[in-house]
């Protein structure tokens, strides 16, 4: 009962004395200070709640959602993103972004294609300013109250500064930051966000949480009777493995940046962010991880992908290499270094990471992911060629029946909330496979707790840090790694 009635003192309250214009913190003590009966205290509660928490939540209009601005949106997880928490805001949309024709490719056609077929009230309308000033535009006309980038990474770090320090809420498509230089910016910004109590989040860009199988191991490593207590592993053979494949051919149009890593990010800090995610919010879920004593990288590496002018033309519709793509040619073709390894200690635990990229993937397949997490009781493993499936294996001198027998249970628990899974036994242990790649993504906007503030920073510690001692790899006429 305190823990609600504090919650209610500390977020609910203030909100809605300034919504109905009464001042329910002069109600709130009676709640608490009459200590004679717990029932008493109860009745105030639900009374509070009927009487101007649940109208409040059934009665929010499109007038009181937040004011949208979006920043360059230079990639199209910006429009994906603005579609899926469509609810969060205002029809009104405030666009700022430096040239046309990059915009129409990765934003105002999505949106376009949204409002065909969005019912009466629910299209967007879009303002748009184009122009080299449309920063200065932005932060001086403050349109909105949240602001949403997935710009050039190159930029992201110091749009999300500015923006904070200009009383925005941020929402950003990842990577928020490539160097270290841009990690200092970011911290930068949290602390600005947090001062004038405002967020920072790349939360909505996590994708990969809502793959199931990826959130069947989270469940599992939280069952201490299945998966054990994670192990520390080592260098060369970690308790942490994850991986994953991209491909830079899948029939949408590239900008021409992608292939700069210096723009799109490299191996170690562009998909890796999505990998480092994942650790942290599966093995680290109930603990803050400081990334200035929790982590330290070990080693990092990266290597390139050869681009040919033919493969170029093809996932970018330009025939020319732009002037910024010259110090990668190696004669005609583009060495990219997109691919990419750390292994780093969090918090004592060994973790390796890899992303690897090829131009296009063979017909029928697409990008991949792998996971190990080993435990004291069992591995838990995602592979690569079986997306919709996690494996358990149990570790030698686990009492299989007993094992079973509780593993079952876990499995029945889950299936009220994911009726779609089902188990079964290999010849290594069990599978648990799932009839959907992923749950719907959230529709409403999670403001990130301290615990999700820290984990932001530990993952862009590593991607940053791992970048700036990253030895840089070479490829020998076989294209294989030197």
């Amino acid at each position: 009962m305190k823990q609600l009635l504090d919650y209610g003192k500390r977020s609910i309250i203030p909100r809605l004395s300034q919504r109905y214009s009464v001042n329910l913190m002069m109600i709130l003590p009676i709640a608490v200070s009459d200590n004679s009966h717990v029932i008493r205290q109860f009745v105030y509660a639900c009374g509070l709640w009927w009487l101007f928490v649940l109208p409040a939540v059934a009665q929010v209009s499109s007038e009181e959602r937040s004011r949208l601005v979006v920043l360059d949106p230079a990639h199209p997880h910006g429009a994906q993103m603005q579609l899926a928490l469509k609810q969060e805001f205002q029809r009104d949309v405030y666009v700022y972004a430096p040239h046309v024709d990059e915009l129409k490719t990765s934003y105002l056609n999505s949106i376009d294609r949204f409002n065909r077929s969005a019912t009466a009230g629910e299209a967007w309308r879009t303002q748009t300013y184009m122009g080299d000033d449309f920063l200065e535009r932005m932060l001086r006309e403050k349109k909105g109250d949240v602001v949403l980038i997935a710009s050039n990474n190159q930029e992201k770090a110091g749009y999300i500064l500015k923006a904070t320090e200009a009383g925005f809420d941020v929402v950003a498509d990842k990577p928020m930051a490539l160097s270290s230089a841009d990690f200092k910016k970011l911290c930068a910004a949290m602390a600005e966000a947090e001062q004038h109590g405002r967020f920072v989040s790349d939360l909505p860009a996590m994708s990969m949480r809502n793959w199931v199988p990826c959130i069947l191991q989270k469940e599992l490593v939280s069952a201490p009777e299945i998966f054990g207590t994670l192990e520390k592993g080592s260098p060369e053979n970690p308790a942490i493995v994850q991986e994953n494949m991209h491909h830079y051919y899948k029939r949408i149009k590239r900008p021409t940046w992608f292939f700069d890593v210096d723009q799109q990010g490299n191996g170690v800090t562009d998909v890796t962010t999505h990998l480092a995610d994942l650790v942290l919010w599966t093995c680290f879920a109930t603990r803050a991880v400081d990334y200035e004593t929790d982590i330290e990288i070990v080693s990092a590496k990266l290597w390139p992908t050869l681009i040919t002018p033919a493969q170029f033309e093809k996932a970018t519709r330009e025939v020319a290499y732009p002037e910024f793509l010259e110090h990668y040619k190696r004669d005609s073709v583009l060495e990219v270094f997109s691919n990419g390894q750390i292994i780093t200690k969090i918090d004592d635990v060994h973790v390796r990471f890899t992303a690897r990229w090829e131009f296009e993937a063979a017909a029928g397949q697409s990008d991949t992911h792998q996971s190990i997490l080993r435990g004291t009781r069992a591995v838990l493993r995602i592979k690569p060629d079986r997306p919709l499936d996690l494996y358990i294996e149990p570790a030698d001198g686990v009492p299989l029946a007993d094992f079973e027998s509780v593993l079952r249970h876990k499995v029945d628990q889950l299936k009220t909330v994911y009726p779609f899974i089902s188990l079964h036994r290999e010849e290594q242990g069990w599978r648990i496979s799932s009839e959907k790649r992923a749950v719907a993504k959230a529709t409403h906007l999670a403001i990130p707790s301290q615990l999700e503030v820290d984990h932001m920073l530990a993952k862009y510690y590593i991607t940053t840090q791992a970048d700036a001692v990253a030895d840089h790899l070479l490829l020998n006429d076989n294209e294989e790694v030197l």
